[in-house]
């Protein structure tokens, strides 16, 4: 029998208030998890009962989400990753016989880079129905975010190809599914949705969504931390849009947005 996929939980330091929610929504929503735990942060170390995680990076500061993904890709054997978020806190059961089909189509058409494993889009003439696999939509060439930071199944290869030490995680959906039209690997989403939570994660730029957050607030197993602001998806996507304009002139930025195209 071939061993369980590992799952990377891609975090940082800074966000390590998130990790005991996560651990213990997965407990909770996923009672026969049974499989290795890579925690992917800077430098901290990280302990769940009865899981077996490893914290392998001492990354220095300042270190990118991608710099540290990429650190840890090189680092470990697996040939398939389960890939999914710190602040992707579960909110109902996860669909552990889809998810095994999954996994074995991954295993055994070398032909497929992703399955993306949160329903995203349904069939249509630019994003067809699967003939070969029902419950499957296979992704465009032309579809924004066809690479997704959502929990999906990764083969390792094509994960690292398309990763660019200099992204975050937004940057990373946006230009590497603009990369990923290169690639000869397919890219799939599932119709029905293996894992359940709020899109995005409960945070946004560091804050909590307030919309998002009041779900857990009732459950006194679960750390919510007073110091994170919490405010509407609303205000603080207008708070982004606010700082975007003087952040583009940045000649930092106008480098990396010329680089992330390459």
């Amino acid at each position: 029998m071939e061993s369980s996929i590992p799952l990377i939980v891609s975090s940082c330091d800074k966000c390590s208030d998130l990790w005991q929610p996560f651990f213990y929504l997965v407990k909770k929503n996923w009672p026969d998890f049974d499989r290795r735990v890579y925690l992917c942060t800077d430098s901290m170390t990280f302990a769940y009962e009865g899981y077996d995680i490893v914290c392998p990076l001492k990354m220095p500061s300042g270190s990118t989400w991608s710099e540290n993904l990429m650190a840890l890709l090189k680092g470990i054997d697996e040939e398939y990753v389960l890939l999914m978020l710190e602040d992707f806190w579960l909110k109902e059961k996860v669909d552990e016989t889809q998810l095994h089909q999954c996994e074995e189509i991954l295993r055994s058409d070398p032909t497929v880079g992703l399955i993306c494993l949160v329903h995203q889009l349904d069939p249509s003439p630019d994003n067809p129905a699967s003939e070969n696999y029902p419950y499957l939509i296979e992704y465009g060439q032309n579809t924004p975010y066809r690479v997704t930071t959502q929990a999906g199944l990764w083969r390792r290869d094509y994960l690292l190809s398309l990763l660019r030490k200099h992204e975050s995680a937004w940057w990373f959906e946006m230009f590497g599914s603009k990369r990923s039209q290169r690639s000869e690997y397919h890219s799939y989403v599932v119709e029905k949705s293996v894992f359940s939570y709020n899109d995005g994660g409960i945070l946004f730029r560091g804050c909590y969504v307030e919309e998002y957050i009041k779900f857990f607030k009732d459950d006194k197993n679960i750390y919510i931390n007073p110091k994170r602001k919490t405010d509407s998806k609303e205000n603080l996507m207008a708070e982004m849009k606010d700082k975007s304009f003087l952040h583009k002139m940045n000649p930092l930025y106008i480098y990396h947005y010329c680089l992330s195209h390459i």
